[in-house]
């Protein structure tokens, strides 16, 4: 029955525009028709005066223009086009582009513009252009005549084939994608030796005066951060009934909290609630029982004043719980005195002082092992350590002790097996590496070729567009903050 409704021509239509009210988002008062009468001077490109409406009806066209490509991904196109300061931005660059295209005389035709239009799927319906749909969506959501829209159009495909013309000779051979893959796919193996700050962490000696010393260059370091004390109330729910239910006897007392926030604990009681309160907490503390600490956090964070209520803060899913939250104490970040600081100071002057003392061993170590005055087994039982080896790894690997293989990997793509890395600090101290074997992997590049080769020609065009607006930008003078346009 239902699917027999939407079969109907006229009903579908109906629906259609709809839907198009619901999911497409309107941003007319963004356009040119939101600015006042009087004009402002935005800034200059080349010898042409840019005006804030210029750059108005300039973010119009970055409007259609994310409105194409984010047409089916409206969750993107919302935030992006609640970003007034990204859509400023775009806007300048566009008419900078626009600006130079029209100089190199790119012509964009009537014929190019309607082939465009009429074959984009945002106005196709059962295959077929539909002109009830293309005028629907100019009107409510662009709010733009078709007139101007298909000029919107034109600079905007203007602005394309400008951008395709400073990269027409850009290419990428075989040779390079090879190489890309390989970066990410060779497989090596390591030996290394650690030589541990803990070797020289007694060997340092620190005075008060040191320490004073210390503690006077880098205060900033011994702050205690501020602290939030919130109070507030929980109730858990086990399906999408129960958490409506929820939602509705929330709205029937959530006024009279606000309006008497300091009963907030026996609003809570009243209404099933389970009242509990925090201990003092900063920014980057775990604060126990509570399910999903980020969204409760960030709520805390919106509490500017002790005796605020957050709006209600439920968990992702149909099974969770609620939290409503009151700002109930705060406490400044203060400065800590250098006596209370003073365990603390002794402990990073040594930790310090015994990574840079680990540091110049392996380096010494290291100078002996590459003029072959020792061997690097000998270097190793010279300090009692053992030389430890990986398995095969590539860059997208970890390594225990020692963390991301990305680094070690690129370096050792530089050199042969047998050869010797320079040495690289860590947190436990300084390692010596060694290059032990270096595999080649091709088994995926077939099937990962064209893809990788897109990839680096993108990014090699992105990088040219990028160099061009920094050699064209003399010719052009911001006088403004686009975030505040």
């Amino acid at each position: 029955m239902i699917m027999s409704i939407l079969r109907s021509k006229k009903i579908t239509k109906r629906i259609l525009l709809v839907l198009l009210v619901l999911i497409i988002p309107a941003f007319v008062l963004w356009g040119a028709g939101s600015l006042t009468s009087k004009s402002k001077s935005v800034g200059q490109i080349g010898r042409s005066n840019i005006s804030d409406r210029d750059l108005a009806e300039s973010r119009q066209g970055i409007q259609a223009q994310l409105l194409f490509s984010y047409y089916g991904d409206f969750g993107t196109l919302n935030k992006l086009l609640q970003n007034r300061a990204f859509l400023n931005s775009m806007a300048w660059e566009r008419l900078i582009l626009l600006n130079s295209a029209k100089k190199a005389k790119i012509k964009v035709t009537d014929a190019m513009i309607m082939q465009f239009i009429s074959q984009h799927p945002l106005f196709v319906r059962a295959g077929i252009f539909d002109p009830q749909a293309y005028s629907y969506i100019l009107r409510n959501t662009l709010g733009v005549d078709p007139h101007r829209f298909e000029e919107l159009t034109r600079e905007n495909m203007q602005t394309y084939l400008f951008r395709q013309e400073i990269t027409k000779d850009i290419t990428v051979s075989d040779t390079e994608v090879l190489e890309a893959y390989n970066k990410d796919h060779d497989k090596i193996t390591f030996s290394y030796l650690l030589v541990p700050k803990t070797l020289f962490l007694e060997k340092t000696a620190i005075s008060e005066k040191d320490a004073e010393k210390f503690y006077e260059n880098n205060k900033t370091s011994f702050l205690d951060p501020a602290k939030t004390v919130i109070e507030y109330m929980e109730l858990s729910y086990n399906d999408a009934s129960e958490k409506k239910d929820i939602k509705k006897k929330i709205d029937t007392f959530y006024s009279k909290l606000q309006e008497n926030s300091q009963n907030f604990s026996a609003i809570a009681e009243e209404n099933g609630f389970l009242y509990k309160k925090t201990n003092p907490f900063s920014s980057t503390d775990i604060i126990p029982g509570v399910n999903f600490l980020k969204l409760f956090r960030d709520a805390a964070k919106t509490l500017d004043n002790i005796g605020n209520i957050s709006l209600p803060v439920f968990s992702p899913g149909d099974k969770g719980t609620v939290y409503i939250l009151r700002k109930s104490d705060y406490m400044p970040e203060q400065q800590r005195s250098f006596e209370t600081a003073k365990n603390d100071i002794f402990d990073l002057i040594k930790d310090d002082n015994a990574s840079a003392l680990a540091k110049t061993k392996a380096q010494e170590l290291y100078k002996k092992i590459s003029y072959e005055e020792v061997s690097f087994e000998n270097a190793a039982q010279e300090l009692q350590l053992e030389i430890i080896k990986t398995p095969p790894v590539t860059s997208k690997d970890y390594i225990d002790t020692l963390g991301s293989a990305a680094n070690l990997v690129m370096n050792a793509r530089k050199v042969k097996p047998g050869d010797f890395l320079a040495p690289v600090t860590i947190k436990p101290g300084t390692i010596i590496v060694r290059v032990e074997t270096i595999t080649p992997d091709a088994s995926e590049f077939a099937a990962q070729k064209d893809a990788l080769s897109k990839s680096l020609l993108q990014t090699k065009q992105s990088r040219a567009s990028q160099e061009w607006f920094k050699n064209n930008n003399a010719n052009a003078n911001l006088l403004q903050d686009l975030n505040k346009l």
